[in-house]
C-alpha cells in the first residue's frame, strides 16, 4: 500500500506542475487575452496547493491521519471532494476557451508539449469530471 501512495501522490504531483506550467507560460503572455481572470489564478493556486499537499503526504500519511480523525473527517473529505472537483471543472472550462474562444485562439500561444495535454482535458465531459473528481477524492483520503 506504502508504494501505491508513492506512485498516487508523484504522479499528482507532476501533472500539478505540468497544469502550473501551462497557466505561468500563459500568464508570461502580454498579448494573450485569456491570461488573466479568477480561472487562471484559481488553477495555480489550487496547482500549488496541490504539490504542497501531495509532498507532504509522500513523506507522512496527512491525509489519511486527517480522515481518521471523527469529527474532523466529514469536513475534510467534503472539503476535500469540493476543491478536486472545483479545480478539475475550472481547468476544464479554461482549456476550453484556450481552444475554442477567438480571441484566445488568436492572442495565446500554447507550447506544442502541451497542446495534448489541453485537448484531452478540454473534452472532458462533466460526468467524467465527477468520476475523476470522486476517484481522486478516495485515493487522497485512503492512500
Amino acid at each position: 500500500m506504502n508504494i501505491i501512495r508513492i506512485v498516487f501522490y508523484s504522479i499528482f504531483i507532476i501533472i500539478c506542475f505540468i497544469i502550473l506550467g501551462i497557466i505561468d507560460n500563459l500568464q508570461k503572455q502580454d498579448n494573450c487575452e485569456c491570461n488573466t481572470g479568477w480561472k487562471p489564478e484559481n488553477i495555480k493556486l489550487i496547482s500549488q496547493l496541490g504539490i504542497f499537499v501531495g509532498g507532504i503526504n509522500l513523506l507522512i500519511p496527512l491525509n489519511k491521519m486527517l480522515y481518521s480523525i471523527p469529527l474532523i473527517s466529514s469536513i475534510f473529505s467534503i472539503l476535500t471532494l469540493g476543491i478536486i472537483i472545483m479545480y478539475i471543472f475550472t481547468m476544464v472550462r479554461y482549456f476550453r476557451n484556450l481552444n475554442k474562444l477567438e480571441k484566445c485562439k488568436k492572442t495565446c500561444k500554447i507550447n506544442k508539449n502541451d497542446e495534448g495535454f489541453i485537448n484531452i482535458i478540454s473534452n472532458t465531459s462533466t460526468l467524467n469530471i465527477l468520476i475523476i473528481s470522486f476517484i481522486l477524492g478516495i485515493c487522497m483520503l485512503y492512500l
